[in-house]
């Protein structure tokens, strides 16, 4: 009954938003169901990106309310989902690559998360640029280790740092740097991609 009654609030289209916020927290199911709802009728719509916005802060603060069935996990898996629908639902860079960079900031956050987060502000490409302090140093600790999702995170990092272009111009040594590390023969393509979009986007 409850997939039957979502199923038919989406039919109302961006008019779903108000109802489907007050729906979010009744238990973890209908939080998942809620978000990708939101996704589905929250196109380029100021109230979808406030409920994204919110779930993002209160999930940084660790402030999340009392879900029926969610764990530490389940709170990974709805920041995850809140993230993708920044991209989505087209949230503007100016307040989206903010919140993106604290879930990059945040020593809290899982590399799961930040995995996520990183391949987003790639969507923003030239936009994200103020994303390049916080994505710099994952690049200069690049390869360190055999963590493999540490490794999706720092991978992720070269790849959006080439996205965001010219504006990324300061990591170019550090990737330059990289191609003579054992340990990234097997992501080299990677960083060659990032170097070749970087300058080939200030030329």
């Amino acid at each position: 009954l409850r997939v039957e009654a979502l199923f038919a609030l989406t039919k109302m289209g961006s008019d779903a938003i108000p109802h489907l916020a007050e729906l979010l927290f009744l238990d973890v199911d209908c939080t998942y169901r809620c978000i990708a709802a939101l996704q589905q009728v929250g196109l380029a719509d100021e109230r979808a990106h406030k409920v994204f916005e919110k779930l993002i802060m209160l999930f940084l603060q660790g402030t999340l309310p009392a879900i029926e069935g969610t764990n530490t996990s389940s709170h990974d898996e709805i920041a995850v989902n809140c993230v993708r629908a920044l991209e989505s639902t087209d949230m503007p860079a100016s307040r989206s690559v903010p919140l993106l960079i604290e879930v990059l900031a945040s020593k809290k956050v899982s590399t799961k998360v930040k995995s996520v987060a990183i391949r987003t502000l790639g969507y923003y490409k030239q936009d994200a640029s103020q994303a390049v302090r916080v994505l710099h140093p994952i690049v200069k600790e690049c390869f360190a280790g055999h963590d493999a999702n540490r490794q999706e995170v720092r991978i992720g990092a070269i790849r959006t740092l080439g996205q965001i272009g010219p504006a990324a111009s300061g990591v170019l040594p550090d990737l330059t740097a990289l191609l003579s590390e054992s340990q990234a023969k097997s992501y080299q393509y990677e960083i060659d991609r990032a170097i070749r979009l970087i300058i080939q986007g200030a030329e």
